[in-house]
């Protein structure tokens, strides 16, 4: 067994359940949360013209997530959703804080090749996260930043449609 926090498309239960092979509901620990870092969306899709969520290191900030306890016969599949094996995410261990205990050595990933901005998540990825959010049953507060964070990169995102005009 090994504890894992989501904080991206894998907080989606179905979508992590498919991924695993494993219906992940019960092994959730619960809501999480990780210190000193933030969400971004810098993670670039090697097929699509957007990107997923990454984590940054950011002093005073916050990440909510879901806390799992998984079985060792999740860690492959994991990995492969993580595109491990094409060195596109670090395996990290962190500390994260659930249900007023704090975890240590928890396993999540954040990625290697990152862009220097953000841009939009596109519609079928924020579907994943938007579940996501739900399923972990994030803080209105955070559930509202992660939202409006999205809106202004898809704001941005229209903006530079809009100026690239039609090829």
């Amino acid at each position: 067994m090994f504890y894992y926090f989501a904080y991206g498309s894998c907080m989606n239960l179905a979508s992590l359940s498919d991924t695993l092979g494993v219906d992940v509901k019960t092994h959730v620990l619960g809501l999480s949360y990780l210190n000193d870092y933030k969400l971004k969306f810098n993670y670039p899709s090697i097929d699509f013209d957007y990107h997923y969520c990454n984590i940054a290191q950011a002093p005073n900030r916050r990440v909510e997530g879901t806390l799992f306890l998984l079985p060792d016969s999740a860690l492959e599949p994991l990995r492969e959703r993580e595109e491990y094996w094409e060195g596109r995410y670090d395996e990290i261990q962190i500390q994260v804080t659930c249900d007023g205990k704090t975890y240590h050595d928890v396993l999540t990933y954040q990625a290697k090749a990152v862009a220097d901005e953000e841009i939009f998540p596109g519609k079928r990825y924020l579907g994943l996260l938007e579940q996501g959010l739900f399923d972990a049953q994030v803080s209105e507060q955070y559930h509202t930043e992660v939202m409006q964070h999205i809106n202004r990169l898809h704001q941005e995102y229209k903006q530079t449609q809009v100026s690239a005009g039609p090829t």
